[in-house]
Parts: C-alpha cells; sequence; structure tokens
C-alpha cells in the first residue's frame, strides 16, 4: 500500500516533507473519506486508474475536490475540474486554466511543486496550511489531500485534491461548517 507523506512549512520557511504511513496526521473525515476511497480503487496498486474514480461516488465531496492534468511529466498543470465550493472560496471557476494562470506567483511555485511531488513519487501527498493562501480566509487553516491517478500503468496522469478548511483554533478543530460538511452516518 502506498506511503502517505504529509508536507508542512518550518519556521525557517522551507517545505519540509515527512512520512505519515498510519496516517495519524489526517484530521479532516472528509479527507479520510476520500483516502480510504482512493485505496478501495487502488485495489493494490501503487493507486487506480483515472477510469476507476466515479465521482457519484463521493458526490458529497466535490464540492471541495478538483482535478488537476498533468502536462510535461508535471512540469504544468491544467485544472480539469474545479468543485463548486473552491469556486466560492477562490472567487472564480479555474476548470481549464493552467494553475500557473491562477494563483500569485508564489502560490504557483508551492502548488506546481506539491502536484510535482505526487508525479514524481506517486504517492498521496497531504499538505497543512497554517495561514490561508486565499485571501478574505485568513481565519481559516487548510488540510489538503493530493492524490496520484494513472493512466496506462505507472504514470501519473491527473492528480485528484480534496480540500478542508479547519476553524483557527488549532489544527485539531472541526471542520468548517461554512464551506465543508462531513458526511453524517444514518
Amino acid at each position: 500500500m502506498p506511503r502517505l507523506e504529509t508536507m508542512y512549512t518550518n519556521d525557517a520557511g522551507e517545505l519540509i516533507f515527512d512520512p505519515d504511513p498510519e496516517l495519524r496526521a489526517i484530521i479532516s473525515p472528509s479527507l479520510h473519506e476520500v483516502l480510504s476511497y482512493w485505496r478501495k480503487k487502488a485495489a493494490g496498486r501503487p493507486g487506480p486508474q483515472r477510469g476507476d474514480i466515479r465521482p457519484a461516488e463521493i458526490a458529497h465531496v466535490l464540492p471541495m475536490i478538483f482535478l488537476a492534468d498533468v502536462i510535461d511529466e508535471g512540469v504544468e498543470f491544467r485544472f480539469r475540474l474545479i468543485g463548486t465550493g473552491l469556486t466560492r472560496v477562490v472567487g472564480e471557476d479555474w476548470t481549464g486554466k493552467l494553475v500557473s494562470e491562477c494563483y500569485r506567483p508564489e502560490l504557483t511555485e508551492r502548488l506546481i511543486r506539491v502536484l510535482s511531488h505526487v508525479v514524481k513519487h506517486r504517492v498521496p501527498l497531504r499538505t497543512v496550511a497554517t495561514v490561508s493562501a486565499i485571501e478574505g480566509f485568513s481565519a481559516f487553516r487548510g488540510e489538503n489531500l493530493f492524490l496520484p491517478l494513472f493512466e496506462g500503468g505507472d504514470n501519473v496522469a491527473v492528480v485528484l485534491a480534496a480540500c478542508d478548511l479547519l476553524e483557527p483554533e488549532s489544527m485539531g478543530g472541526e471542520p468548517s461548517n461554512l464551506i465543508v460538511k462531513p458526511r453524517r452516518k444514518h
């Protein structure tokens, strides 16, 4: 089973990649659910094929998911799809746009580095942002999960990303009711 890594920024501003094979670090119930779904679809392989993912099976988390097509082996990425919740957060629909067209330069560099890491190492990656990079949402912290989707064997063709915003008190806070609501058990 592929390992999970967590990326965070240390006090010096350096990006640190930390293995987390036991999934202890994931806080968001929604992200746990997306990772479990991805692993089920992987069926013992390094990850699922792009065609294995059925959006209807994870419909309740689609508002906070984006799909990014890999361009030039991870040099650039194009948003294939961006969920309606993310569109509300960023203020526009980036579907069809290059990542480099959508963010401020310092954020573009960071997102491309994260997406490229997933493509190069072919592993899931969790990121934690202690301060929101999205203007107007500085009161929230983000937890994100980036998952490789394969095509034609071992080539990562798409990165599936699931996002959650957390209350500011601690990274152990409840997911925000403003953006994502965890699925309720009936």
